[in-house]
């Protein structure tokens, strides 16, 4: 799909290419200009993908799904680090607050509950209440931001 070229020996190739430095010289230009960072996302995730032996493969889970998604929005833009959660390290869609005060992406902090951890996993200090509040201030803000990437 990036390359636009036959399956044969391609994988070589464009590992070659990415060693190189040199991926813009296998990517397929008739399909306008890869966003430099964007078509190395891809090209990492799609040899990922063509590993030879099925044990090094990866399984379509829903972090490489994340990744995918990640690269709808523009990496050249520094994502505020606010925006991030401090678990996942990525852009919150369900942002809550925990009772240490750091706000953490809902699923992945409902997960550390789950795990049956009782401590924040920003200070590693016993938690008071596992009760989470959403923060809607920043969900909007991030919205924003996403909007207009």
């Amino acid at each position: 799909m990036l390359t636009g070229k036959p399956p044969v020996e391609l994988v070589g190739q464009v590992r070659k290419a990415l060693s190189l430095g040199k991926l813009a010289s296998v990517l397929d230009s008739k399909a306008s200009e890869w966003p430099t960072f964007v078509a190395t996302q891809l090209v990492n995730i799609g040899l990922r993908l063509c590993e030879p032996n099925s044990k090094d493969r990866p399984e379509l889970t829903p972090s490489i799904v994340r990744e995918l998604e990640q690269l709808h929005a523009p990496k050249e833009r520094v994502v505020p680090s606010f925006y991030l959660c401090p678990i996942l390290l990525e852009i919150m869609h369900d942002p809550q607050i925990a009772e240490d005060g750091f706000t953490y992406e809902g699923e992945s902090i409902r997960s550390w509950f789950r795990n049956r951890h009782e401590t924040s996993p920003m200070t590693n200090l016993k938690l008071s209440s596992l009760h989470l509040t959403r923060n809607h201030g920043l969900r909007l803000a991030i919205q924003d931001w996403l909007c207009k990437s």
